[in-house]
């Protein structure tokens, strides 16, 4: 090899090495655009189930009615999650029950403002029902989008409830699915 080829050879070993090194730079550099999410994980009160919550809602972990196995809320983002268990002491068809509850929505909110199809899910191993709607609150005087869910075991039927503001429906609609698919039996 003369001296010409061993310049060329040096010289794109470098350009190489240079290359690599920025790759690995830039690679290795901490994502500054990435935010890192926490999760809080919230027991029923009953202790049969719990759900995921990111920390991006401030929940406040409620007690306005014993009846509730779940209550958590955020007021400055006027979320609200609200649980039920019922105890199973026989088979039931779970989709009529759904849709009567439903049915009772409809027909005792004269706000509701819409309501969709149920349908069928499965999170954790559990079957049950889903459906959506929203309805004008009096109380707020504003609308609210409301998802409900309904899951069951052999033993136990759990409802939720995942409540925001309309407006900001759908902001948090990936929100409720995430803590949704967090539901897992204690």
């Amino acid at each position: 090899m003369d001296f010409k080829d061993k310049k060329v050879y040096i010289i794109v070993a470098l350009c190489v090495a240079i290359v690599i090194i920025v790759a690995v730079s830039i690679w290795t550099l901490p994502r500054q655009n990435e935010k890192t999410v926490e999760f809080l994980t919230i027991n029923s009160r009953d202790n049969l189930y719990s759900l995921t919550v990111p920390t991006t809602i401030d929940c406040t972990v409620g007690n306005s009615s014993e009846d509730l196995s779940l209550d958590i809320y955020d007021a400055a983002k006027s979320v609200y999650i609200y649980g039920n268990t019922i105890e199973k002491s026989r088979e039931i068809d779970l989709f009529d029950v759904v849709n009567d509850d439903k049915s009772s929505y409809f027909s005792s909110k004269e706000n509701v403002v819409e309501i969709a199809n149920t349908h069928e899910v499965t999170i954790n191993n559990c079957s049950g029902y889903e459906y959506t709607m929203s309805y004008l609150d009096k109380e707020y005087g504003k609308e609210f989008y409301c998802n409900v869910l309904w899951l069951q075991t052999e033993n136990h039927i759990f409802t939720l409830n995942f409540e925001v503001l309309n407006e900001n429906a759908e902001q948090f609609k990936p929100i409720f699915e995430q803590i949704k698919n967090s539901f897992s039996l204690i």
